[in-house]
């Protein structure tokens, strides 16, 4: 994870709910969206039905990452 924080400026990370996966979101704008932002497309994702996830309860849970010293 560090790794991939090196490279882009904003990295969220998300455990789905229920299982040992986890979900990253490397982003390059200038800002990191919003808690908002991500509810909104996150809720235009479920309306189109074509996955079998809920991306509304998937943004619920995400949080940045913060990044850890190496050993």
């Amino acid at each position: 994870m560090n790794a991939i924080a090196e490279v882009f400026p904003h990295v969220q990370v998300v455990r789905r709910p229920g299982s040992s996966n986890w979900i990253v979101l490397a982003l390059t704008a200038d800002a990191a969206p919003t808690a908002e932002a991500l509810r909104s497309r996150a809720e235009a994702l479920d309306a189109l039905g074509t996955w079998k996830i809920s991306f509304t309860e998937l943004a619920a849970v995400t949080l940045p990452w913060e990044r850890r010293p190496s050993p």
